[in-house]
């Protein structure tokens, strides 16, 4: 069976569908994975076929006049929430659409996995007649497209998730597992045992080296061990003048890591935050943007970490949630053990692609 996935051009998006993909794959279905050209590396890196289609997510911006404000700023422009509606419902679907029209037109392919941001391949489905299922990357119905039509493959946690997705008709659980890259570990992962690694990023695309800094310096109290990832938005090297405990890097095998962390600070992208619930590992959630704040509110209802904002980290606020997490009788390890044993529970990458030829016979194109 040929297998067109697709998503919008960021780490984000992209990396929850890869597990799926490769499992597609090596199953032995033709897969090919239609995204923009900065996520190729990744992508060929899996062993997967990419075809180039769409946009990068700041170029929407860029036509929309906010070419120069960072996506961590975005909430302070009057109206943003219109612009960001016109470029994930307008801007980025146009030219998806368009473009995987060709891709659909050229591989013919007999079903399209649409990252659910991508409404543009869901779109382009509808218009050539092929059956299509919808990937979750979150929690939550990404930008509010519901597309209730569609089978959804749903990654989150169902304790954590959204009424809304777990009533959608064709909901069915997919378990997240990791995308990233292995290598080798930072040295400070095999520190001193007796010290608790506490593992620290804002991610790939919500990088504030003022905020990041700051988190660190409150929590760098000389008997815990820290590994920082800086992540392609901020230079590491301007993360300096902390304790030799700290160790700052631009890029971690971040699943290894959080394998050995005791605690994960982070800004609540639905990548982290699932790996860190996988892992069974409480979470302090600093959120930036975009749906962070949502996955930040599910870490606390469901007792797995808790929130602090970006106002409060240069205060007790985060050393304070730090401190309290990271004791060894703290109610929320029973908590993080829980959700752990929910995803270990949910069907694997090679369960569902296995059942991906059942779903596209029993999908309307």
């Amino acid at each position: 069976m040929r297998v067109l996935f697709s998503s919008l051009g960021s780490y984000g998006h992209t990396l929850p569908l890869v597990p799926l993909a490769c499992a597609a794959s090596d199953a032995g279905h033709d897969v090919v994975f239609a995204t923009t050209a900065t996520m190729a590396p990744t992508l060929s890196a899996a062993g997967l076929t990419v075809a180039a289609a769409g946009i990068p997510i700041r170029d929407a911006f860029v036509r929309l006049g906010l070419a120069d404000v960072a996506p961590a700023d975005r909430a302070r422009i009057p109206d943003i929430q219109e612009a960001i509606q016109r470029a994930f419902g307008e801007i980025l679907p146009d030219t998806y659409r368009a473009d995987l029209l060709d891709v659909i037109g050229r591989d013919r392919p007999d079903l399209v996995v649409a990252e659910a941001g991508n409404i543009g391949a869901m779109q382009a489905a509808a218009d050539a007649g092929v059956p299509c299922v919808r990937h979750g990357i979150g929690r939550g119905i990404t930008f509010g497209h519901n597309a209730v039509e569609l089978p959804h493959l749903d990654i989150y946690p169902p304790s954590m998730q959204d009424r809304e997705v777990l009533d959608l008709p064709g909901c069915r659980p997919l378990r997240p597992v990791s995308a990233t890259a292995d290598g080798p570990l930072p040295q400070i992962v095999e520190g001193d045992p007796t010290l608790p690694l506490v593992y620290v990023t804002l991610g790939t695309e919500f990088g504030s080296a003022d905020v990041l800094d700051a988190m660190v310096r409150a929590i760098d109290t000389g008997d815990r061990r820290i590994l920082v990832a800086a992540g392609p938005t901020i230079d590491a090297a301007t993360l300096v003048g902390h304790s030799d405990l700290v160790e700052v890097a631009s890029w971690v095998p971040q699943a290894a890591v959080i394998d050995r962390a005791a605690l994960v600070v982070h800004h609540g992208g639905a990548g982290t935050t699932l790996g860190a619930c996988a892992a069974g590992v409480p979470h302090v959630v600093v959120p930036q943007g975009a749906d962070q704040f949502r996955n930040a509110e599910a870490v606390v209802a469901r007792g797995v970490g808790e929130q602090v904002l970006s106002s409060d980290v240069s205060d007790t606020g985060i050393a304070d949630a730090v401190g309290r997490l990271l004791m060894s009788d703290s109610p929320v390890r029973s908590a993080c053990a829980d959700v752990a044993s929910e995803i270990a529970a949910m069907p694997s990458p090679e369960d569902v692609a296995a059942d991906l030829p059942a779903l596209a016979a029993s999908t309307v194109g």
